[in-house]
This record gives structure tokens, C-alpha cells and sequence, in this order.
């Protein structure tokens, strides 16, 4: 079962306590502060307390996704300006079973390719620039993409989704914690209107016995993912 931890940062703290007593190491968390994807290396987790190297400001929404019955590999790079593609410490099944961050910023699906177990990017990554690769997504099973208009709040899923947490919602590559939207029956409802010509992506979760940690992944507002906006739905193999 994943675990959704929503906390509020009051601009001096930096340890926050995880509902889960076996609270999975920070490779295995996925964690983001008002829809931004922080990197591993900004927080530590040890036992069930998330901390983060910088203080969180007041107001800021955290978000913290794990399931404590498995654990998340990574696969971190440097770019240098040159190089685009990538040997990764595993073989995906699928472009969707990956979540891929360029310093914090997660690629939507149709910005990159698998070929094995070899990562291409679009456009080699900036010097210094920290890409991050996490694994076990094989919980994925769809994506699907969708334009926003100023005035619709309400999306038809073409998948069976239920619940918050069975699916990852992005508006122009920003993360939308599970407070922002309601899911039921496959409509997705946002509790405001997605301004108009944003880019949404969503990525249905699979239910079984073993979900995967809280991903959640970002667009690049450069791309427009899965067709964006023509109601493509593009399977994963799980």
C-alpha cells in the first residue's frame, strides 16, 4: 500500500515525522515541496524522520510518497554538456517505468527514450546539471494527456482509476499534491481550473499488492507529453 504523508512547513522546521514505522530510505522516498521534486541528496531519512538540508518556507505543501514493503533504485548522472545518452543500472520495461529528473524537474514519458538499458535524452543535459533515474515504477500501467482550456475542472480518465492515489498528476511540470484534485469513477475534478493551454499529464497507478513509491514525475512545458490534449493513451507493460 503506498503511504501519503502531507505536511506544512512553518519556515524553521526540517524534520518531519512519516507515518510509517518502517519508512523506506531516501532512495526508496519521493518527496516534493509545492510540486517541486526534490533530489536525494536534499534530505536524509533515518528511521521515520524525513529531514531536509534547507528549512522548508512557512506555508510550503510537502509531500512524501513511499510503499514501506518495497525498496526504489536510482541511477544518478552529471551532465556535461555533450552527452545525451545514458547506461542505466537496469533494464526498464518501458519509458513509463522510469521517472527521470533533470535537478528536480521529472520528464514526462514522451521527452526521452529506452532502448535497453540505455537512457536517451532530447538534448544533452546542461554542465553540472544532476539527472536522476528511479526504477520500480512498474506499478504504471497508463498514461494519458490533456490540455487545459481555462474553465474545465473535470477530466474522463481513459483508465480505471478510483482514487487519489491511484493516480500522478502534473499541470505544466509541476507536481499537484493529492489535496489539489478528487478522483471518482475516472473523473478527475481539480479543485481549480487548469489555466488554459496547460499541459496535463497523468499517470494511472496500478492496484496490486505492491504499488509503487509515490511517484510522481514532472513535464517539461517544451514538450507536450503523450499527445497532449488528443486524449492518447499510451501503455505501459507492468
Amino acid at each position: 500500500m503506498t503511504v501519503i504523508d502531507l505536511f506544512t512547513g512553518d519556515g524553521s522546521t526540517v524534520s518531519f515525522p512519516l507515518s510509517s514505522t518502517a519508512a523506506p530510505s531516501a532512495d526508496a522516498l519521493y518527496v516534493t515541496i509545492d510540486g517541486v521534486s526534490q533530489l536525494t541528496d536534499a534530505y536524509s531519512v533515518s528511521g521515520a524522520l524525513l529531514t531536509f538540508d534547507g528549512v522548508p518556507t512557512s506555508g510550503a505543501v510537502i509531500e512524501a510518497r513511499y510503499a514501506p514493503d518495497r525498496n526504489q533504485n536510482i541511477s544518478t548522472f552529471f551532465g556535461n554538456g555533450v552527452k545525451q545518452s545514458f547506461f542505466l543500472s537496469k533494464t526498464p520495461d518501458s519509458a513509463a517505468a522510469v521517472l527521470v529528473a533533470m535537478d528536480g524537474v521529472v520528464q514526462g514519458v514522451e521527452t526521452y527514450d529506452i532502448q535497453g538499458n540505455i537512457l536517451l535524452l532530447p538534448a544533452p543535459p546542461p554542465v553540472d546539471a544532476r539527472v536522476e533515474v528511479r526504477f520500480d515504477v512498474d506499478a504504471v500501467a497508463a498514461t494519458a494527456g490533456f490540455e487545459g482550456d481555462g474553465a474545465t475542472t473535470d477530466f474522463a480518465l481513459p483508465f480505471t482509476a478510483l482514487a487519489e492515489d491511484q493516480v500522478l498528476v502534473v499541470i505544466d511540470g509541476v507536481f499537484q499534491h493529492v489535496d489539489a484534485f478528487t478522483v471518482d469513477d475516472s473523473i478527475l475534478t481539480f479543485d481549480a481550473a487548469p489555466p488554459l493551454d496547460a499541459e496535463i499529464e497523468v499517470r494511472q497507478v496500478e492496484d496490486r499488492s505492491s504499488p509503487l513509491y509515490g511517484a510522481c514525475f514532472h513535464t517539461t512545458v517544451s514538450f507536450s507529453p503523450n499527445g497532449c490534449g488528443d486524449g492518447t493513451t499510451v501503455q505501459a507493460t507492468a
